[in-house]
C-alpha cells in the first residue's frame, strides 16, 4: 500500500478507536482523543495514511496537515476535478452538499472506490 500522503506532511500516531483497518485513505476525526473515521458531513481532523489500527487501541497513523495533499478514496457518485469534498458515510470524499464541512478540493476526478488526491483544508459547512 502506498502512502496516503504527500512526502512533506506531518503524520500523528494515534490510538485507533475501533478496527478501522478498513478505511485506508478516508477521512479521520478525533473522538475521546482516538482516532474515528468520519460520518456524514462531519469536520475531519486528518487521513488515515498507514499503521495497522486493526483493534481499538492499535496506532493508526494520521496526516494531519490541512493545506497539504492527501490521497482520499472516493465515495459513491464520485467527484470531478475542482470539486469540493467532504465525507461520506463511511469517511470517503463525496461532493459537499448544504450542511456538511467542507474538507478540501479534489484534484482529479474519481470514480467509488478510486484514491484520488486532494488539497485537505477543512473549513466551516457549506
Amino acid at each position: 500500500m502506498g502512502a496516503a500522503y504527500e512526502s512533506s506532511v506531518q503524520l500523528e500516531t494515534l490510538d485507533a478507536s475501533a478496527d478501522i483497518s478498513a478505511s485506508y485513505a478516508c477521512f479521520i476525526k478525533l473522538s475521546s482523543g482516538q482516532a474515528a473515521v468520519c460520518s456524514t458531513g462531519q469536520m475531519a481532523y486528518g487521513v488515515l495514511a498507514g499503521g495497522e489500527p486493526t483493534a481499538a487501541g492499535k496506532a493508526a497513523a494520521v496526516m494531519t496537515s490541512p493545506g497539504r495533499i492527501a490521497l482520499v478514496k472516493v465515495g459513491v457518485g464520485g467527484v470531478s476535478a475542482g470539486s469540493k469534498v467532504a465525507s461520506d458515510s463511511t469517511g470517503r470524499a463525496v461532493v459537499v452538499t448544504s450542511g456538511s464541512y467542507i474538507l478540501g478540493e479534489a484534484l482529479a476526478a474519481g470514480a467509488v472506490n478510486e484514491i484520488i488526491p486532494v488539497l485537505f483544508f477543512p473549513q466551516g459547512k457549506l
